[in-house]
Formats: C-alpha cells, sequence, structure tokens
C-alpha cells in the first residue's frame, strides 16, 4: 500500500515572496488596457487610410466629365498656332496674316489684336512655336523667316495680378539657299 503524505503547510514567509506588488497589479492592468486600445486605434487607422484610397479611386472607374470653363468670342480668322503662359491666363492666337490676339480669360480685357511688328509686310507660309522659350517663328514659302520672342510679366495694381504680354519682333532673316545643293 502507498503512503499517502500530508500536504505540508506552507510558511507565510514563502507565500509573500511570491505575491504580486499591489503597483504592479495596477500597471499591468492599465498596460492591458493601454495595448487594446493601440491596437483597436491602428486597425481603425489603416481602415480610415483604405476609406480614404477607395474614395479618391472610385472616380476613376466613372465616366468623364467636361464643362467650360469659359467662352470667348474671337475675331474671324484663320488661325495658325495656339500659346499660353504659364498661368494659363493670357492665352494668344496666331492668325495666318501674322497677327496675334492675346485672349485674357480671367479679366474684362477680351482680346486684343496686335501686329507683331515686323519691318516689311510678308504672307507667311509656317509657323512654329517654342513654348519652352515663349518663341513663334513665323516663315514665308520664299525662305525668309522671323522669331517674334513673347514675354509674360505679372504686375499688382491694388493687390489685383494682372498678367500682361510683351513682344519682340526680329527682323525677317533669310536662309542661304547657296549651302542647300
Amino acid at each position: 500500500m502507498a503512503q499517502v503524505v500530508s500536504p505540508t503547510k506552507r510558511s507565510t514567509h514563502t507565500s509573500q515572496r511570491f505575491a504580486t506588488a499591489r503597483s504592479t497589479l495596477l500597471v499591468d492592468r492599465f498596460m492591458t488596457y493601454f495595448i487594446t486600445i493601440g491596437g483597436i486605434a491602428v486597425v481603425v487607422a489603416v481602415l480610415g487610410i483604405f476609406v480614404f484610397i477607395l474614395s479618391q479611386i472610385l472616380p476613376l472607374f466613372r465616366g468623364a466629365q467636361v464643362q467650360p470653363f469659359t467662352s470667348v468670342q474671337l475675331p474671324q480668322q484663320s488661325y495658325a498656332v495656339l500659346g499660353v503662359d504659364e498661368w494659363t491666363e493670357l492665352p494668344f492666337l496666331v492668325a495666318a496674316d501674322g497677327t496675334l490676339s492675346f485672349v485674357h480669360l480671367t479679366g474684362t480685357r477680351g482680346v486684343q489684336t496686335v501686329a507683331p511688328g515686323f519691318e516689311t509686310t510678308k504672307t507667311f507660309s509656317a509657323y512654329h512655336y517654342d513654348q519652352a522659350r515663349q518663341e513663334v517663328l513665323f516663315a514665308t514659302s520664299d525662305g525668309a523667316f522671323a522669331i517674334v520672342k513673347i514675354e509674360y510679366k505679372t504686375t499688382f495694381d491694388n493687390n489685383v495680378r494682372t498678367v500682361v504680354a510683351q513682344f519682340v519682333a526680329t527682323t525677317h532673316l533669310t536662309r542661304d539657299r547657296q549651302n542647300d545643293d
């Protein structure tokens, strides 16, 4: 037969040694709630990011909608070049006869048509617009060409910004036809 050993009584000194301090229990309880709330906050933040991204990409799956910004009545001419300033407030058109029409889109100046100021009158057959340099090249069928440099400047009158265009036309230059052969 097996002998049954009675359990020994624990000493009070040993149980106090392994007892958890009250401050440790309070910190443990606080950290449990803090970590739980922090985890929930992270999940909510990630869901919020997903909702934001979804709200930004949903319009990509809908049809495009185009609405007119403004409408301007232009003089009846044949236009060869359309150029625009960096603020898109004062675009210009070059007519087949070489005149420049500046269209003021944000103000009341309307359409201002000006001649580029060439020394001689020519009939132009080709145009080239270089937006990076803000230059328009005018060319004729006989090989002559001229460059018009358009400079945009902003002015401030009574805290109102206005875009102004200035242009400088070069004289007509001719191409050396002797080196073509």
